[in-house]
């Protein structure tokens, strides 16, 4: 008997020991299987820096404000917006920017605008005079109408290409070096591009159908072939530029301003027939082509 029941013993013993071992190795792969697998990111976990951005793109003014130890360059915008708000508490300065129309931030020195997000539905800003190279922010701003970025170190508005509700546009004096990022804002019917040194092709400009206002002012700019889709273009500048032949828009009846001073082609010695046409369809180009009698 004694024998018989050690032995029932040592089974049930050595059982229970099993079945915890097993239960054990399951439970690990469970813990495993919940730190390996997320099923909510599509079964990879992200990394440090991606959670970071996430967490940098849901923050507001208010979150840049209440920060204890700011970035200087957020500090400079928030201080920003609470002089042109003549506010000083946070929910306040956010609420009353967020009605200023224009949004006036011109001429401070800015070099960060992360601070702008959340600050209501904009629709005209004024960031000209600035020291402003990423404009990313203002993708969020979807009804934006109006935008002044002139005198930034700006190269692309690339980041603008779903603002569909944007028709005044001002990049004069960035460095922007091509127009192409400028050509999906097929909404524009004002372009300031002058002052872009270092522009040398204005074709890209072909897809904005609507332009009615385009200054080229003190361009590389030397023609403006492909610009004959712009049929309701009104006022064209083109002065200080390299332009030496404007036949790309003789066509464009409804063109009834056109400036081209101190350029190559508002000599008279170097007008002719081919390069500036007296004779177009466009009465501004034509008096402009027009070589006076003496």
């Amino acid at each position: 008997m004694r024998i018989w029941g050690l032995a029932v013993t040592l089974s049930l013993s050595l059982a229970l020991t099993f079945s915890c071992k097993e239960k054990g190795f399951e439970e690990s792969n469970d813990e495993e299987a919940a730190v390996t697998d997320d099923s909510d990111t599509g079964g990879a976990i992200p990394l440090p820096e991606e959670v970071d951005e996430r967490a940098e793109e849901n923050k507001t003014f208010n979150d840049y404000c209440f920060d204890e130890d700011p970035d200087p360059g957020i500090q400079a915008t928030v201080e920003a917006l609470r002089a042109i708000t003549n506010e000083t508490l946070c929910g306040i300065v956010a609420g009353k920017a967020s009605r200023m129309d224009p949004l006036d931030l011109s001429g401070r020195g800015l070099t960060d605008l992360r601070p702008l997000r959340g600050i209501g539905d904009l629709r005209n800003i004024d960031l000209s005079g600035n020291l402003i190279s990423d404009i990313s922010v203002l993708a969020s701003f979807t009804n934006l109408t109006s935008l002044d970025i002139s005198g930034n170190p700006v190269t692309s508005v690339e980041v603008l290409k779903d603002s569909v509700r944007l028709q005044v546009l001002d990049i004069g004096g960035t460095d922007i070096e091509v127009l192409t990022s400028v050509a999906s804002l097929t909404n524009l019917t004002e372009l300031d591009a002058s002052q872009l040194f270092k522009v040398t092709d204005a074709s890209p400009l072909a897809a904005l159908t609507k332009l009615k206002i385009l200054n080229l002012s003190n361009t590389e700019v030397a023609n403006l072939n492909g610009l004959s889709t712009l049929t309701v273009l009104q006022e064209l500048n083109a002065s200080g530029s390299l332009l030496a032949d404007v036949s790309g828009v003789a066509g464009i009846t409804s063109l009834t301003t056109f400036t081209a001073m101190a350029t190559p082609v508002s000599d008279d010695a170097n007008k002719t027939a081919d390069n500036c046409p007296p004779t177009a369809a466009s009465s501004a180009i034509s008096a402009f082509c027009t070589v006076a009698v003496e």
